[in-house]
């Protein structure tokens, strides 16, 4: 189980990614027990990630945390692993090539050998079946194709497959950002939406269901594109539909694509 959010900025903002005081984080792994958290970003200074481990289940909390990024487009996760231990290398985003991706959900074991098999002698930096299936889209990537080609052409024999709880993912890097909602179960789960953010306000938001809190007053300045795997803010959001794709450009311009 995990939850994902995407930012895409009309220009560079920071944005503050906080895991919150001892009793948040107390209520967080009481209800949901999560293996780690991280934050992801590419911009026009870079891209970094920064993820932490979180504590077992009944272990003191840490202090109040916060993540920190700069740039125009952002990933952040809460992990449940159902791959890899709990350790920060196994926690999203996972970068790689000025890319970033994070995802929920997970391939069943017979799936993420073929997709392992597959990639070859490719070396990843966490044992997760995410970070194998984040290597697996990129081996597809084509600059030249349009975005909906050819992560179709990557995703369809997974798909074709079907042993996966869900697909959900979102991949950006500094002219990119994609989003993809697809499970065979717990529809209501794994679901996404997305809205627009008009400047005027800053952005201050408490996740219901993870117990974290999103920040950014660079979005007072700045028009963006919010995604999420639940409804963070009060507002009109919009579902992405099952086997939908959404793209977003460096102007704001949204469009979804039906792939399958």
């Amino acid at each position: 189980m995990s939850r994902l959010f995407g930012i895409v900025a009309a220009k560079n903002i920071r944005v503050r990614f906080g895991l919150g005081s001892l009793t948040k984080q107390s209520e967080l792994l009481k209800q949901i027990n999560p293996d780690g958290w991280g934050l992801g970003w590419v911009g026009s200074a870079g891209s970094g990630v920064e993820k932490r481990a979180l504590p077992v289940k009944g272990s003191p909390g840490v202090e109040e945390h916060w993540l920190e990024g700069e740039g125009t487009r952002f990933i952040g996760h809460i992990r449940r692993g159902t791959r890899g231990g709990r350790s920060q290398r196994n926690c999203h985003p996972f970068l790689y090539g000025g890319w970033i991706f994070a995802h929920s959900g997970h391939l069943f074991p017979k799936l993420e050998a073929a997709v392992r098999k597959r990639l070859g002698h490719v070396e990843l930096g966490s044992e997760t079946d995410s970070e194998a299936l984040f290597r697996w889209l990129l081996k597809s990537f084509e600059r030249a194709q349009p975005a909906e080609q050819w992560l179709r052409q990557a995703l369809k024999p997974l798909v074709d497959d079907g042993e996966f709880s869900s697909l959900n993912f979102i991949l950006a890097s500094d002219t990119a950002f994609y989003a993809f909602r697809l499970c065979t179960r717990s529809a209501a789960f794994y679901s996404l939406y997305h809205r627009d953010w008009t400047k005027g306000t800053p952005l201050a938001a408490d996740s219901q269901e993870t117990y974290t809190r999103l920040e950014s007053k660079g979005l007072a300045e700045s028009e963006a594109i919010l995604v999420c795997s639940e409804r963070l803010l009060e507002g009109e959001w919009a579902a992405l539909e099952q086997g939908e794709l959404l793209t977003v450009t460096g102007d704001l311009e949204v469009q979804t694509f039906k792939l399958f």
